[in-house]
């Protein structure tokens, strides 16, 4: 179900917060990191792509492609993950701060793919994130399940061959 931002009709799991504080989640993380040259900064997909993986498992159906805008000739939309730590109550879940804070997060925001090769984030300060499923250009999506803490209390390998990446 799609939730505008901000609904004052729906009730929320997050708190909301700005483009500022996902910045400053970001750089807490990367303060973490000891070799910046190997360790992750992001990972982008472009939305075609993620649609096709959705295709592909017979999630959603091919024709959804065809609803996919362009913002310019030259440029598509993506997706951007980036890894975020928890730096304030504000980012946390609500009545959960002292589960997650200070606990890395992923953080997922749309871009701009320019010249199919630079992701311009498409956050917006005027923007508030904290729902999982955001609609809007300038929104994001923090309030992700991290594990810990919220780890299943079983792990569920796959019927297939056994294999399980929660181990």
């Amino acid at each position: 179900m799609i939730i505008k931002l901000n609904n004052e009709e729906k009730k929320i799991t997050g708190k909301p917060f700005k483009k500022a504080e996902v910045k400053e989640m970001v750089k807490a993380y990367r303060r973490t990191i000891v070799d910046p040259k190997k360790e992750f900064k992001f990972a982008h997909f472009t939305v075609k792509e993620v649609l096709q993986l959705c295709i592909d498992n017979s999630i959603l159906p091919e024709s959804v492609l065809k609803l996919l805008k362009t913002p310019s000739v030259g440029s598509e939309y993506g997706v951007k993950i980036y890894i975020g730590k928890h730096v304030s109550e504000n980012t946390c879940p609500t009545n959960r701060v002292s589960d997650y804070l200070g606990l890395n997060t992923a953080i997922l925001c749309n871009t701009e793919v320019i010249k199919f090769k630079h992701y311009l984030d498409m956050l917006d300060d005027d923007k508030s994130i904290s729902i999982p499923i955001v609609p809007d250009p300038g929104d994001a999506i923090d309030q992700a399940t991290i594990c810990p803490p919220d780890c299943p209390e079983e792990t569920y390998p796959d019927p297939k061959d056994g294999y399980d990446l929660d181990k």
